[in-house]
């Protein structure tokens, strides 16, 4: 979080960090997720120490894999659009990509897991009453790697309109890849940009919501059932792992 963010925000979470800043200069490991949201955080803290700081992203394990590539998709003609996460309609695409959806029926579906979903969403889908739009309500983390991989294209929906959105790769973006997806993000979601490619299976996007085409079958079909690309926890929490078993 940037420190306007902070400024702004709820009272607890400055208290919080206030307190958390005691810590930064004893620390033997603080970590972010990707290298410019490290630095951002180095720059926004003003402390002149040499910190601890470390680039941990935030992999699903190596038996999602396993799991993803044992899994056959839903014998539906349509394509399948799949969500998992909180909804918003000021901060994120929700709404265009529900007036996309309802606007191909026949053509495609969107199922939604999510266990925090503003009421201003349920009730614009509630109105909407696409019939090709599903709320599934949550599910178990651990049940991800079973349910993803039904689907052709997972979306992030996040506008990237704070800092903390902007500089993210979020783990959705990983448990989609580790399920065989391609995946749909938006221009204002910077951390998202060095994983854009369409050389291989499967494709990652940027795509403008709010003027959504509807790719063709081939285009949103997977044609490989693991990512050629494959991004696991092992590998990069063994750093982590080696630096607690110094102590």
């Amino acid at each position: 979080m940037s420190p306007k963010e902070y400024k702004q925000g709820m009272v607890i979470n400055r208290w919080l960090h206030n307190l958390e800043r005691l810590l930064y200069a004893r620390a033997e490991w603080i970590s972010h997720t990707n290298e410019t949201r490290e630095q951002l955080f180095t720059n926004d803290i003003g402390i002149k120490k040499k910190l601890s700081t470390y680039t941990l992203p935030n992999y699903p394990s190596g038996n999602w894999y396993t799991i993803a590539s044992k899994v056959n998709r839903n014998n539906r003609p349509e394509i399948g659009f799949v969500y998992v996460g909180a909804l918003s309609m000021h901060t994120m695409f929700t709404k265009e990509m529900a007036l996309f959806i309802s606007n191909n029926v026949g053509k495609c579906y969107w199922d939604i897991y999510s266990d925090n979903c503003e009421a201003e969403v349920m009730s614009f889908l509630k109105e909407l009453a696409a019939p090709n739009i599903s709320f599934k309500e949550s599910v178990s983390y651990n049940t991800l790697p079973q349910i993803l991989p039904r689907y052709d294209i997972g979306v992030i929906l996040y506008k990237g309109d704070t800092p903390n959105y902007a500089y993210n790769a979020p783990n959705k973006f990983f448990e989609y890849s580790a399920a065989g997806l391609t995946v749909w993000f938006p221009p204002g979601m910077k951390g998202m940009m060095p994983y854009e490619q369409q050389e291989k299976k499967p494709f990652v996007l940027c795509v403008e919501f709010d003027n959504l085409t509807l790719p063709s079958e081939s285009e949103a079909r997977r044609i490989e059932q693991l990512p050629a690309q494959m991004y696991l926890a092992e590998n990069v929490y063994s750093r982590l792992w080696e630096k607690i078993n110094k102590k």
